[in-house]
């Protein structure tokens, strides 16, 4: 891979484990159809299942984004390519559920939400701090920290399942997550050792659901332009923002990431409406936060008023005595994560609050 896709320019970042493949990869244009031929050729030369081929999809030029999330092509062999946490087994990717195309989990989700049907349990498997600023109506959301504890977390919420129907296990899950890869894990999870066979995952994730958005409301204003009558666009039943790590995941949607103007988060520090995560400006925490602009005047963009002071000490430093500084006491802030679930009770914003689908 490095040998070949290095000659042509690829950047990147691909994890390798036995559980399978995972990368995000920026290819130059004039490189994009040798590297399809290289793919499948590569994989199958090393006896390798590389899944389906997917369908080149043309892209208006004024959508594709200059900037560029990867500069070196880094592979990396890993145990897993998405730490679950889970000691129970192996998990076979194969036998995870089944991949819905979002113009149909859209249609299945609003039948069930329509007629209330709580047999059919809607699953967000994203960390907590992904789904408070952005969720799909009626979805139970997994409230961890980490990928890893998902599967105690998910054990809890069958559990209060089964007590509030009789015993019975969910007719139908339905999950989603940002692009479809810890769908997989949780699918293969409820399959095979929950014993639920009707699993339902959004294939592509959100961002697959935002883009058919966009090609449905695209294909209404064509419309309207050749008829008088009006055309009926799909509204979103995602609601809020698709938190997003870096740009890879954006793709041709805008950088705010924004699916509609409903604002479902709280601000870490006053509680107000916001659904704007920062870090925090102490570089030696730089902890995720949810904060309003007001907030972030006052605070000075920092999660605590002792990070503030660390702040404030260090923009009176040269670059070389911050190095330092932060050489020298930058263990005192590690693992802290003021986002963490562990703190979520020191926050403004109530645990019910955050709990809320």
């Amino acid at each position: 891979m490095r040998e070949q896709w290095g000659d042509l320019g690829v950047v990147g970042r691909i994890y390798i484990a036995e559980e399978g493949i995972n990368g995000q990869l920026v290819v130059p244009e004039p490189a994009v159809n040798a590297f399809g031929h290289s793919f499948p050729r590569l994989l199958r030369d090393a006896k390798l299942f590389y899944g389906q081929l997917i369908e080149d999809k043309p892209r208006n030029t004024e959508e594709i984004k200059p900037a560029e999330p990867f500069h070196k092509l880094d592979i990396r062999i890993r145990d897993q390519i998405l730490h679950d946490g889970f000691e129970g087994g192996p998990l076979d990717l194969q036998e995870s559920g089944y991949s819905l195309p979002p113009e149909l989990w859209h249609q299945k989700l609003l039948e069930r939400n329509e007629m209330d049907d709580s047999s059919t349990l809607v699953l967000d498997v994203r960390n907590f701090y992904e789904h408070e600023i952005g969720r799909f109506d009626g979805a139970t959301r997994i409230m961890v920290d980490t990928f890893r504890d998902t599967f105690d977390a998910l054990d809890e919420i069958l559990d209060q399942h089964e007590k509030e129907h009789d015993g019975q296990k969910p007719k139908e899950v339905m999950m989603y997550c940002t692009g479809g890869i810890r769908c997989e894990k949780v699918g293969a999870y409820l399959t095979q050792y929950k014993g639920i066979s009707n699993v339902q995952k959004l294939h592509g994730g959100i961002v697959n659901y935002m883009r058919f958005l966009k090609e449905q409301r695209q294909a209404a204003m064509d419309a309207r332009g050749h008829s008088d009558d009006a055309v009926e666009e799909e509204f979103s039943l995602f609601k809020g923002k698709n938190f997003v790590f870096d740009q890879r995941c954006v793709g041709e949607l805008t950088e705010s990431e924004e699916v509609t103007d409903d604002v479902l988060g709280r601000c870490f520090q006053c509680g107000e409406p916001c659904n704007h995560h920062t870090n925090c400006s102490n570089l030696m925490c730089h902890g995720l936060i949810l904060q309003c602009s007001n907030c972030a005047t006052t605070m000075l963009g920092a999660c605590s008023e002792a990070c503030k002071h660390e702040y404030v000490k260090m923009e009176s430093m040269t670059p070389d005595e911050q190095r330092n500084y932060r050489k020298a006491n930058a263990l005192k802030w590690k693992p802290k994560n003021p986002n963490s679930l562990k703190y979520i009770k020191f926050r403004p914003a109530s645990p019910e609050l955050l709990q809320e689908a």
